[in-house]
């Protein structure tokens, strides 16, 4: 067991977020269904990042759903569906390996060093594009996940380029160069529309 931490969560409190009745009481040690685990690890934001991520498909597409319904509550939603399309993304491409390969550097990373980029920004995709397992990429925390994000790397047919000037920053200089003209795994034929978006907004200079 990893990152263990005692937190003390009022009943009522609990009974809310998990959707039972007020004064439901719980005896003896219990193991939740993995959609009310995703439920509970989210609103309390209890995620570990040496943990094997939970989340299931089904529950992944039940937080996609609630995130485009026009009825449904504003309050932690956008952290609720990030946090589960993260980690469905994160346990679909890594499985239970402790390590993987990060897309861009194609450097060898520990899990808890690795995301599940989007390849095209998550606020700009639809419903549909959510759901398409090519719309993510392994990317390390070292520093592959925020000059991708930012736009100072993109990726064109298979290969990492330049994306936005770096503004003579040496080190972030440094940092783009030490990628460029590499492979990236990521891009296949049904990834490539998502690095195109992504090409042209970094080098247009738009978020």
């Amino acid at each position: 067991m990893d990152d263990v931490t005692e937190l003390a969560i009022p009943d009522e409190l609990f009974n809310e977020v998990a959707g039972y009745k007020p004064n439901a009481r719980r005896q003896g040690f219990n193991v939740l269904r993995p959609e009310l685990s995703a439920r509970i690890i989210t609103h309390f934001d209890l995620f570990s990042e040496a943990q094997v991520d939970q989340f299931t498909q089904e529950a992944f597409e039940k937080e996609i759903a609630r995130d485009f319904d026009p009825q449904g509550s504003l309050d932690r939603k956008g952290r609720s569906s990030g946090r589960v399309e993260q980690g469905y993304h994160r346990r679909r491409l890594l499985g239970a390996n402790a390590t993987g390969i990060c897309a861009l550097c194609g450097e060898e990373m520990p899990r808890a060093l690795l995301v599940a980029a989007h390849i095209k920004k998550r606020q700009h995709c639809s419903r549909e594009e959510r759901l398409d397992p090519a719309v993510v990429m392994l990317n390390c925390k070292l520093g592959c996940d925020a000059v991708y994000e930012e736009g100072f790397v993109t990726v064109d047919k298979g290969k990492v380029r330049v994306g936005k000037s770096v503004n003579e920053l040496p080190a972030l200089q440094a940092y783009v160069e030490s990628l460029i003209g590499g492979p990236c795994e990521a891009w296949k034929p049904e990834s490539a529309p998502y690095f195109k978006w992504h090409q042209e907004k970094a080098l247009s200079g738009a978020e």
